[in-house]
């Protein structure tokens, strides 16, 4: 019941990284019908929050599930912003000696890693640098990604490497998509709340014209309130019916 595990990073300090591992997705939720979990919010798609330890754990699978429970196990995607760091904060918060706090933080570490191996979890994640992340993730990290925003913040060219370390003879073809309707799915004014020890959320949809990055950036392109709404409702048809 093992796959090949599934870790993905996006690496590339303020080049649309949050906006490529947005695309990612929804690429995962439109076209592998896979359910959507995230630890910032999502717009105009269907998505479980995960905001604590106890989500994160309820979100991997348990080693010892049945076979009916296997069977009807839907794959999941997860999308971590700034992960290691938002793990890195949580243990630093915590009243303990610093032995607890590796012990935590290996224990989380461990968990994602079990789940990266698993047929039915996705872990896509961003980082500043990859000296970031926990080198047992780097060594089974299946692609890195350096996305690029091109022509006046249109469009974004990100460049596949197979693997943590890119080279020439480990690149993939890149990815290219369009940086509007990804830019409605998320508010990049966000801050990645706190990892808490306990609390879940179920899924939830938030509409488009509900995202107050989306509003100010259409506001400054003079849209009014009815303009806001109409053309949000023509992105999510986008996102939801791709041509």
């Amino acid at each position: 019941m093992y796959r090949r595990r599934k870790i993905k990073n996006i690496r590339h300090l303020g080049s649309g990284k949050t906006l490529t591992l947005t695309y990612l997705g929804w690429n995962n939720y439109y076209y592998k019908n896979r359910q959507v979990c995230s630890n910032y919010n999502l717009y105009g798609i269907p998505f479980t929050p995960i905001k604590s330890v106890e989500a994160l754990r309820k979100m991997i699978p348990s080693e010892t599930q049945t076979t009916e429970q296997l069977l009807a196990q839907k794959e999941v995607v997860f999308l971590g912003d700034e992960l290691w760091r938002w793990i890195d904060a949580r243990t630093s918060a915590m009243d303990v000696s610093d032995k607890e706090k590796k012990q935590i933080k290996n224990k989380m570490v461990t968990d994602i890693l079990s789940a990266s191996r698993k047929a039915f979890v996705t872990v896509c994640f961003t980082s500043q640098t990859i000296d970031q992340v926990d080198r047992r993730i780097r060594s089974i990290t299946d692609f890195t990604v350096y996305p690029i925003i091109k022509g006046d913040n249109q469009e974004v060219e990100a460049t596949v490497f197979l693997g943590p370390k890119p080279s020439a003879f480990n690149m993939e073809r890149p990815i290219r998509f369009y940086c509007e309707p990804f830019m409605a799915m998320y508010n990049t004014y966000e801050r990645i709340p706190s990892l808490e020890e306990f609390g879940t959320e179920e899924e939830k949809s938030l509409p488009i014209e509900t995202n107050p990055a989306w509003v100010k950036y259409l506001t400054g392109r003079k849209f009014n309130t009815q303009q806001i709404t109409d053309y949000s409702i023509r992105m999510t048809e986008m996102l939801l019916k791709p041509q």
